[in-house]
Parts: C-alpha cells; sequence; structure tokens
C-alpha cells in the first residue's frame, strides 16, 4: 500500500511512473486529511481499480460523505489515547460500534491499538485495525499474534 503524502494524484501518478511501479498492483491508497477524495477517488478508478482507497475520520458523522466521494475504507482515530497525537482526545466509547453500524465492513480502527485491544475492537465491528506504536512496540510481533488468534477462531 501506499499512504500518500501528497494532496496530489498528479504528482503520485508521475512518481510511480519514473519509478517503474505498475499502478494496478497497487492495493490500498491512504489518503491525506484535507485532499481532494474524489480526485483520489478518480485516481484510483483509472489507475488502481483494485486498491482500496482509505481516508481518516474523526467523527462518524463524516461516512456518508467520505463513502459517496469514493473511499472503501475509513481510518476512525483515535479510538483511544495515542502517544503519536498527544492531545487529541480519544472517542467516547461506543463511537467505533457506531461508526461501524453506519458502515459495516469499511470502517477500521486506529489510534492507541495494542495487542490487548484488538479482539474488543473487531468485537465492536471494525474491520481492521492499524497500529503505529504497536508495530515499533515489539517489531509488531504481539499484534500479529493477537490478529491470528482471531482468524484461528
Amino acid at each position: 500500500g501506499v499512504n500518500v503524502g501528497s494532496h496530489d494524484p498528479e504528482a503520485l501518478d508521475e512518481a510511480l511512473e519514473r519509478a517503474g511501479v505498475d499502478k494496478a498492483e497497487l492495493r490500498w491508497l491512504q489518503v491525506p486529511e484535507g485532499a481532494d477524495l474524489a480526485a483520489w477517488g478518480a485516481f484510483r478508478a483509472a489507475s488502481c481499480p483494485a486498491a482500496t482507497l482509505s481516508s481518516s475520520i474523526h467523527d462518524p458523522a463524516d461516512i456518508p460523505g467520505r463513502l459517496a466521494l469514493g473511499a472503501n475504507a475509513l481510518l476512525l482515530s483515535p479510538v483511544y489515547a495515542t502517544t503519536s497525537k498527544p492531545g487529541l482526545p480519544p472517542l467516547a466509547p461506543g463511537v467505533l460500534r457506531a461508526a461501524c453500524l453506519r458502515a459495516p465492513g469499511t470502517v477500521h480502527a486506529l489510534g492507541g491499538v495494542t495487542a490487548d485491544r484488538v479482539a474488543a475492537l473487531v468485537g465492536a465491528g471494525a474491520a481492521g485495525v492499524a497500529a503505529i506504536s504497536a508495530v515499533w512496540q515489539d517489531g509488531g510481533v504481539a499484534l500479529a499474534a493477537a490478529l491470528a488468534s482471531l482468524h484461528s477462531r
């Protein structure tokens, strides 16, 4: 996947062309906040239609608009307090479940995700989790084990 650093799909397209990347092989595009999601949706449709186009949200009220603009995955954050965004308060309990009910199969939990929280997040309806600190702590070993245990059930 690509965490799109640019707000401009044309800039990414040119960079991928220069690098010789087959855009049809892209599987995930995380669009930065504030970017033109409709333009990224058009880029995905033309260049990498199999890719998931994800957008970050902090309020479930944003779900219909993001889906209408072409996102097919949403990163809801922060579900817990997180060191990567200090000062940003975690969402109230129940917000993740409410978001997942509005858009089943599209909402992924982000923010303060740890191995010991994965089962509860998936139990609340999250289609998946995204983690930063949990991966850096032990190379993601505990997180991977927690995810594997869910798949073995």
